[in-house]
Formats: C-alpha cells, structure tokens, sequence
C-alpha cells in the first residue's frame, strides 16, 4: 500500500502545474470520480453474479459495505492529497493522523457489519431448527459483543498511531483489574445477571411479565446492562439485571400463555345456591368461544361465609394471557347485571348492635 501510494504521488509530481493546491484538488476529484466508477462496476457486474449464488450472505455483504468502503479510500485519497500539499511535517502528520483514525473506524464498521451478516445468515438458520430457543434469544447478545470487541481493538490500534505503547497498557490493566473490578462490580453484575436470564430462559423478549414493584408490562429488550419493560401506558421501564435476577417476578407467558379468569362473588346470606352457581355459569357466554380454553371447563366454587356475604369463586380458563384484561372487565360487569336481574343480592359490610337495658 505505502509503495502504491509512491507510484501515486510520483505520477501527481509529473504533472505539468506548479500549484500544488491545484494539483490536489486535481487528484481528490480524479480520485473520486475513479471510485465511483469502481463502485459502479462492482454493483453491475459483481452484484449480478452473486445474485446467483445459493446464499444470500455475500448479497448483504456487498450491499453493507458499499458506503463504508467508498469512505475508507475516499479518507485515503484525502491523506494522498493533504500529502501532497506540502504543509509543516507536523500538521501534515497531524492531519493525517486524523485521517488514519477516520479510516480505522469505518474498517471497524466494516468488521462489525460483515460479523453480524455472517451470524445472522449462518448461526441463525441453524437457531431456527433447534428445539431451544436460547440460541435465538443470544443471538441479539452477541452482536453487542461483537460490536464492543472490535470496537475495542480499534481503539487500540488508533492509540498506536499516536505512539502509545499496548504492552505496558495492558500490564497496567491487570495492575488496575482488581480495583477496576470492585468498581465496575455493579455493572459487571448486571452483565452476568443478563447472561443468567437468558440462558435460564425464565423471561424473554414480549413476554408480559410483573416486577416485584408491581408494574406490568412487556419486556421489550434484554440488554447486556439493563432489561427494558415497555408498560401499557407506552412507559419504559429499565430494570438492571440483577434486580430482576434476584427480585420476584411473575411471567404470564410461561410455561405457556394460558390464563385463567378467578372472579370473587359475594352475595347476600339466604341466597339460593344452586341458583347463584347457575346465574354465575350463565354470565361465561359474554365472553368469546375462541378465547376460552376448550380443554376446561369453567366452574363455579362455593368457597367461603364470611361475615356479611356467601363467597362464591367464577373461574374461566382462557387460551392466552392477552385476552384476560377486557374479558374479565366484561366478565364483571355481566355478573352485575345478572345478580341485579335475579334479584339476588350484593351486600356490603354491616354490624348489628344490640343495646343492654
């Protein structure tokens, strides 16, 4: 690359024009025009002859990278031309400095985005044919890995460019480890929390779940640091990972998203029974047949004489946890019509007081 480069600058020199402002500029809008047709080429005739292919991959591969590899020589191009200006040596170097950083970044992107095709494309289609869905819900965890990885390297081959050694750096890394560690313990715990949840599998992306807190919501993300619960007022609860590691938390959707409607009905003392259990199985037809579970049948249980009221319990069993919210308002309020209509009594709390003359 140094040695193309040489060839370049030597060919600019020849040129016939003593201003080098004009000779740059004359070889950034040669350089650019070169490029675009070099992409051009690559999008027509390569483009085509990957559409062929079996895979899909190598398609997303050259349609991800075509921006970011027209900035890599587009930066490159520029360092060329600042070179050619002939500036003092040290803002010469420190432009081009800038412009190493510029190009190491967007190969950092390239990186990324080639990484994250390959597992989407390769390790996704075997997730798909697993029983387990742990591989699917990793998948998401492992781009942010990806990410910060590269990211990370990047960052040190940029702290090269300015003359600062990686060994004694990360010497003094395991010199600070420990008291980095005890700092960084709260994240570093949320980390291991997130990995915990997901291999354990006990909550998972649009799950409805509720906090020890007694929020309600769906879990919108799980994260390497945090789990956001979107709630439904449109709220976004972010929850660290070891709180709802170690919290009490109740999933509607696990084992599976059945649910079950438990209506507590109190009517008055003398009532009859056997008429109160039938009015109660009658309200059940206000609610959808293709919601309740066919395999359970609903039922009515006498469960308690409390002080003022015979207690009885209306339970039906519906499908998913999704339908129990506007089922069971509808649900409720039928019981009250059909109590109200039988004339069968809804008491409330009395004393009765007797008087010693």
């Amino acid at each position: 690359m140094i040695n193309f480069t040489s060839l370049i600058e030597g060919w600019i020199n020849s040129i016939p024009i003593g201003n080098v402002y004009v000779k740059s500029g004359i070889f950034l809008v040669a350089f650019i025009l070169v490029m675009r047709l070099v992409i051009y080429i690559v999008e027509k005739y390569i483009a085509s002859f990957v559409k062929d292919t079996k895979t899909q991959i190598d398609d997303l591969i050259l349609k991800a990278l075509n921006r970011p590899i027209f900035y890599v020589l587009f930066f490159w191009g520029t360092r060329i031309a600042v070179d050619l200006l002939k500036f003092s040596e040290t803002v010469t170097n420190n432009i081009q400095k800038i412009l190493d950083v510029l190009i190491i970044l967007s190969l950092a992107i390239i990186f990324v985005r080639i990484l994250n095709i390959i597992i989407d494309g390769v390790v996704k289609k075997y997730a798909k044919k697993t029983k387990s869905d742990l591989d699917d819900e990793l998948l998401p965890l492992s781009h942010k890995v990806i990410r910060i990885l590269v990211f990370v390297f990047a960052a040190m081959w940029i702290l090269t460019l300015y003359g600062v050694e990686i060994g004694p750096v990360l010497a003094s890394l395991g010199i600070a480890g420990l008291a980095i560690g005890l700092a960084l313990q709260p994240t570093l715990g949320n980390i291991f929390s997130g990995i915990s949840i997901v291999s354990d599998r006990s909550i998972k992306r649009g799950d409805r779940v509720r906090l020890e807190s007694g929020e309600e919501g769906i879990v919108h993300d799980i994260g390497l640091r945090s789990t956001k619960i979107l709630t439904f007022d449109k709220q976004l609860i972010i929850v660290p990972n070891s709180q709802l590691a170690n919290g009490r938390v109740i999933n509607y959707a696990r084992p599976d998203n059945k649910s079950r409607i438990a209506l507590d009905v109190g009517v008055a003392y003398g009532s009859d029974i056997d008429k109160v259990k039938k009015v109660l199985l009658d309200c059940v037809k206000v609610v959808p047949k293709d919601v309740i579970d066919k395999d359970k049948k609903s039922a009515v249980y006498f469960t308690n004489m409390g002080d003022f009221a015979l207690t009885f319990k209306l339970i039906v069993y519906l499908n998913s946890y999704k339908d129990k919210f506007l089922n069971e308002v509808k649900l409720r309020e039928e019981v009250y019509k059909k109590l109200k209509k039988h004339r069968l009594e809804i008491p409330f709390p009395t004393q009765t007081i007797y008087v010693k003359k």
